[in-house]
């Protein structure tokens, strides 16, 4: 019901992403985004509007001193909390999966907080639950669905819902 483009091969996708940005730059519609954020915010937000609320963001990140310390450097710190927390196993069989999904997060939280959080700090397995919480309830079959047809959060507002509760936290 939306108008698409798919780009297929290396050429293709330069030449909308680098040669052609600005006809490019606009992204899609997500109707539960929309309601949350009122149509602001990095991430989901549209044409000027997103324009003005990246340069916004950039400018008050490198206030609070983003880019004074290089991601590289911080993504190596994580590398090495890391493989500390996996040696911590001692090679006894464990599922690996809430671990390596704390470290991008904690890279994300040491440029935008700039401090990373042990792996067992409360505030960060908060902020981790929630976030998972989120995820889950946004790829929920039902969530698409209302995505689709956004007229359903009004007749069903369960999933989004929930969804707002734990995003407002």
């Amino acid at each position: 019901m939306n108008p698409t483009v798919v780009l297929y091969g290396y050429e293709a996708v330069k030449e909308a992403l680098i040669d052609r940005s600005e006809e490019f730059s606009g992204r899609g519609r997500f109707p539960v985004f929309d309601r949350v954020n009122k149509g602001f915010g990095v991430l989901f937000s549209n044409g000027k509007r997103w324009k003005e609320m990246r340069r916004f963001s950039l400018m008050t990140l490198r206030n609070f001193g983003m880019g004074k310390r290089s991601i590289e450097d911080r993504v190596q710190e994580e590398a090495r909390s890391l493989v500390e927390e996996l040696r911590k196993t001692n090679a006894s069989p464990c599922d690996p999966t809430f671990i390596l999904g704390c470290a991008p997060c904690n890279v994300i939280c040491s440029i935008i907080f700039q401090n990373r959080f042990d792996y067992k700090d409360q505030d960060f397995l908060n902020i981790m639950k929630a976030f998972n919480e989120n995820v889950s309830i946004v790829s929920s079959v039902w969530m698409q669905i209302c995505n689709t047809f956004p007229v359903l959060f009004d007749y069903f507002p369960g999933s989004y819902t929930q969804f707002h509760k734990i995003l407002i936290l």
